[in-house]
């Protein structure tokens, strides 16, 4: 009496490749929910850090104007008014006052 192993290959070798596939995808989604908090997390910290920021410019509200990523701050306890260009980074910029022709300071004729 014989007894024939292929009819048995088959289905062993797909039992051990789902098995396979099976502890591969636990890994890789305990991986994802690890980065995942890692993210919810920073969220959170930038979230409570932006909720600082709009608080500090509601206080300041009427006294900045946002331009192209700039934040243009007036100084009116200056001597002579002047403007400060704010980068979010903290970077800034000294304009002069604008002219009194002109809303923008800029000449109409440039």
């Amino acid at each position: 009496m014989e007894f024939d192993l292929a009819p048995w290959i088959a289905p062993a070798v797909t039992v051990a490749v789902f098995a396979w596939l099976r502890s591969d995808i636990h890994r890789v989604e305990a991986r994802m929910n690890e980065r995942m908090d890692r993210l919810e997390a920073e969220f959170g910290e930038v979230r409570k850090e932006l909720g600082a920021v709009v608080k500090d410019l509601a206080g300041m509200k009427g006294k900045l104007t946002f331009v192209e990523g700039y934040i243009l701050r007036r100084n009116d306890s200056a001597p002579e008014p002047a403007a400060e260009w704010r980068r979010p980074g903290g970077a800034t910029m000294k304009l002069p006052a604008p002219s009194p022709g002109t809303a923008s300071g800029r000449s109409r004729s440039a």
